[in-house]
């Protein structure tokens, strides 16, 4: 009787942390650290056009985490951003107008969770008027070219700055604060100096139709995608501990 509890009770434990290390809600947001996509979220981004010594800045909303849709990982809730402070410092000079190659310095990402799901891309406040759920600052690394950047750009038609230009960019970025933080903070993305960033991030855009631009300056409209790797909460490694121990003391016991 006493062994069959005892294995009932480890099993329970071990069921218990199973559930919790599999499924991570933070804030209203859930996720599968444990899933294959982890950690991917992609978004719709609308930006600034910005020329040499101009700073880029923009708002979006998430619409994909780690391969699941919003009723899934934010139910009754959203996921929002805005991001800034990326100065247009490196221009090729070897580039064609309609090809130029750009590095941006500085730069920061804050994530919002918010209960009351009201994201408009014509009213900027919507993107920040949640939760810091998430705070990164641009990580500034090495290009193959020599430029120390926190992003990379590439301009694959249109002129530089005038907003009718397409194209790409790349970079990393630090955890530094959030509710979300210490399951992001892992230094896991290699950077070309050697080093770890928290996540990688890379996005595309393209100019927003019949020349329209927000009233808040964005004339420009793409996809960005965050990648990194998140961690367990302590709380359910501790209850994964106690449901492997439970298991292996009562195999023990019923062995005698």
């Amino acid at each position: 009787m006493k062994k069959t509890t005892l294995t009932k009770i480890a099993v329970g434990l071990f069921a218990a942390a199973s559930v919790n290390a599999f499924a991570i809600n933070v804030g209203g947001v859930v996720w599968n650290p444990a899933s294959g996509f982890d950690f991917t979220s992609q978004g719709a981004i609308f930006e600034t056009a910005v020329g040499p010594g101009g700073t880029l800045g923009g708002i979006g909303v998430v619409n994909i985490l780690n391969n699941t849709n919003n009723n899934t990982f934010c139910p009754g809730c959203e996921l929002t951003f805005e991001f800034g402070g990326h100065t247009l410092t490196y221009v090729d000079p070897f580039s064609s107008a309609t090809d130029d190659i750009l590095g941006f310095t500085g730069g920061w990402l804050k994530i919002y969770v918010d209960s009351t799901p009201n994201f408009d891309a014509d009213v900027k406040a919507s993107a920040n008027d949640g939760v810091l759920w998430l705070d990164l600052v641009g990580y500034n690394d090495i290009q193959s070219n020599g430029w120390v950047t926190s992003l990379f750009g590439e301009i694959a038609k249109g002129t530089l700055g005038t907003g009718n230009d397409d194209g790409s960019g790349a970079g990393l970025f630090d955890v530094v604060g959030g509710l979300a933080a210490p399951h992001f903070d892992t230094n896991s993305v290699l950077a070309n100096d050697g080093h770890g960033a928290d996540f990688s991030f890379s996005s595309s855009y393209q100019p927003l139709p019949n020349g329209y631009v927000t009233p808040d300056g964005f004339g420009l409209f793409g996809t960005g995608e965050l990648k990194g790797n998140s961690i367990p909460e302590p709380t359910s490694m501790l209850l994964s501990a106690l449901g492997i121990a439970g298991l292996g003391f009562a195999r023990r016991r019923s062995a005698k």
